[in-house]
């Protein structure tokens, strides 16, 4: 079997041999691509962390003023409550309003 021309450049191109072997990649060339590629996608994470970071630090603070509000409103709303209770006390209950009823029915009948 004899090989042409065209054969024998595709083969000394796409096979090692002795006098090219320095064209072709390593174990250290392909260890060294690679940790590249990590230090580079460790290095875009990094980045992303520090957004994140300053995002949810600056998310934090609007909370906490958002809760400030929400704990002088709750204040608010009790003090408020308080003195609706304190004014409704002195009202009469159903029991009482029920007896002041029969007494009035009784001395001013109305029939």
């Amino acid at each position: 079997m004899t090989l042409s021309n065209d054969d024998k450049k595709w083969m000394k191109d796409n096979f090692a041999t002795k006098d090219n072997l320095n064209d072709f990649a390593t174990k250290d060339d392909l260890h060294n691509v690679a940790d590249s590629i990590l230090k580079g996608v460790d290095r875009l994470f990094k980045d992303q962390n520090t957004l994140i970071n300053k995002r949810f630090s600056s998310v934090d603070k609007r909370f906490d003023k958002v809760e400030g509000e929400i704990q002088v409103l709750d204040r608010t709303i009790k003090d408020e409550t308080r003195g609706l209770r304190a004014e409704l006390s002195n009202t009469a209950s159903k029991k009482e309003l029920n007896r002041l009823k029969a007494r009035v029915s009784r001395y001013h009948p109305a029939n």
